[in-house]
């Protein structure tokens, strides 16, 4: 799965979270799963588990398009806005190395977003 798969899917699953759909531990739960399942994407996953439906996933994916076209498209700027260091450590538990890669870029982007920022 190339890092731009892994970053989709993580974007997704983190709006799905802020918007309540379910929640961290849940999310921990799916990710786990979700790197034994190179084949199936995050939200199929959480469909399978009944913590979205597909019209969730539909309302998600449209949230996700709105927030990637106000960063120009880019899956790290609008990762690094959507993200926070709880949400950061609670997935610091998944044991996929591309996965953690992806997450590590993410919190360093994240940190130098807001540093720059003060």
């Amino acid at each position: 799965m190339s890092n731009t798969d892994i970053d989709r899917n993580l974007l997704f699953a983190v709006l799905a979270v802020h918007v309540d759909l379910f929640d961290v531990d849940q999310l921990v739960r799916a990710c786990s799963e979700w790197t034994k399942e190179q084949g199936s994407s995050l939200a199929e996953i959480l469909i399978r588990f009944g913590w979205i439906t597909p019209v969730d996933k539909s309302d998600v994916e449209r949230l996700m398009q709105r927030r990637l076209d106000r960063h120009e498209g880019s899956l790290k700027a609008t990762l690094a806005e959507s993200f926070s260091d709880s949400l950061s450590d609670s997935l610091a538990q998944i044991e996929d190395q591309e996965c953690c890669d992806s997450l590590v870029t993410l919190a360093n982007t994240t940190k130098r977003s807001i540093s720059h920022s003060s």
